[in-house]
């Protein structure tokens, strides 16, 4: 077992509490390892923890399917935190959780407000 291989179950089973700790462990576990699955999830979750919402998107730019998949409603949070709301829609959709329904109905909203379709009660 490569060490990064220790550093991220370790990671894994941390008891960090705080994001930016979780971030800057991750972010040394990807120096060494950068396509690291656990850390770059880690990085992901402390970033979005973090409102980072841009840099989750960069983020994602760079890592392979397996990863997105794992890390949807990550990804449709930070696209509607983003302002990318029909992005976000369209992510969330996929989704059948709760989070997802979520981001999804806030997506929504967001974009009704912005286009003045939503009704004052």
């Amino acid at each position: 077992m490569s060490s990064s291989e220790s550093l991220s179950k370790l990671l894994k089973r941390s008891t960090i509490i705080d994001d930016q700790e979780v971030l800057n462990s991750a972010e040394n576990i990807l120096k060494t390892s950068k396509d690291d699955i656990n850390a770059l999830h880690f990085k992901i979750v402390a970033l979005v923890k973090l409102d980072r919402y841009d840099e989750v998107l960069k983020v994602l730019e760079n890592v392979e399917a397996p990863l997105k998949e794992k890390v949807k409603l990550e990804h449709a949070y930070a696209l509607y935190k983003a302002g990318k709301l029909s992005e976000a829609i369209e992510l969330a959709s996929q989704g059948n959780d709760r989070g997802s329904k979520h981001v999804e109905a806030q997506a929504v909203c967001e974009d009704c407000n912005i286009h003045g379709l939503a009704t004052k009660i």
